[in-house]
């Protein structure tokens, strides 16, 4: 035992002598203490805008939407899930299914959540059992957000789509937003492959 004393006062000392030691202590406390501020800078809360342009009479468009909306009620599920686990308010309403952790959000979940009046309904159950010390809720923000299409795009053959899209992508005026996406949905989207061939 004294002997294994012996060694580690050596090693202690050896490693108190470098400059890195000493310089790791006063940077590492700096980095915890500035790591949640940097990333609340850099973090992009913006939505993704998208154009859809659905040559099929809208119902594909119509699709995507419902689907980035389902998308975005199950982000919702899960961030409130963990709230509400985090300062234990289970007690707001047993039966939600935010009550319920640690599990995958079904489509009849969420269609619960939405019967019940979603995210605004279920805040209004915690704020009326949460103490004033707990933080508030931030709700999750969608990641798309659909654009409606422009007449001098909707009206363009489908050849000449992807040029005239560069003036909504990347536009020329630097103070306007640009669009992150623009998606087609030529008329034949869906249709078998035997079919599509019978027609052309």
């Amino acid at each position: 035992m004294k002997n294994i004393l012996i060694v580690a006062a050596r090693e202690f000392r050896q490693i108190t002598a470098m400059r890195s030691f000493w310089l790791t202590l006063l940077i590492l406390p700096a980095a915890l203490s500035l790591g949640p501020i940097a990333q609340r800078f850099l973090s992009d809360d913006t939505s993704d805008r998208v154009i859809v342009i659905d040559r099929t009479g809208g119902a594909e468009a119509s699709s995507i939407e419902q689907r980035f909306a389902s998308d975005l009620d199950r982000r919702q599920l899960q961030k409130l899930s963990r709230y509400v686990q985090r300062h234990k308010l289970e007690k707001a309403d047993p039966a939600a299914p935010w009550a319920s952790h640690d599990r995958w959000y079904t489509a009849a979940d969420i269609a619960q959540f939405r019967a019940s009046g979603g995210v605004k309904a279920a805040l209004a159950r915690i704020n009326r059992v949460k103490s004033s010390e707990t933080p508030d809720y931030e709700p999750a923000r969608p990641s798309y957000e659909i654009i409606a299409t422009p007449p001098a795009l909707a009206n363009l053959p489908d050849d000449r789509i992807g040029n005239a899209a560069q003036a909504y992508l990347k536009p020329a005026d630097d103070k306007a937003r640009p669009i992150d996406y623009v998606l087609l949905i030529p008329r034949e989207f869906g249709a078998s492959p035997q079919h599509y061939r019978t027609r052309t």
